[in-house]
């Protein structure tokens, strides 16, 4: 898992990546007090795969309106 390991930076939240690789992938933080004390972190780690999920989504809509308004549909 350590194929892209880079040392400590600082970084905002929510961090974003974008371009990964397939293969596992590890995101490791800490934090820093204004007195300079380091927390001890934590990790969250993950896999991009190239396999597409079979899988079909679950879509929940709550409608908040006039009971029998007129609803506009569009497939996508």
């Amino acid at each position: 898992m350590d194929r892209c390991w880079r040392p400590w930076a600082s970084c905002s939240s929510p961090k974003a990546y974008s371009g990964l690789q397939p293969g596992d992938d590890v995101f490791s933080a800490r934090g820093t007090d204004t007195a300079g004390n380091l927390s001890t972190g934590g990790t969250s780690s993950w896999t991009v795969s190239t396999t597409p999920d079979a899988t079909a989504p679950v879509v929940t809509i709550t409608a908040v309106g006039t009971p029998g308004a007129l609803v506009h549909e569009q497939a996508v």
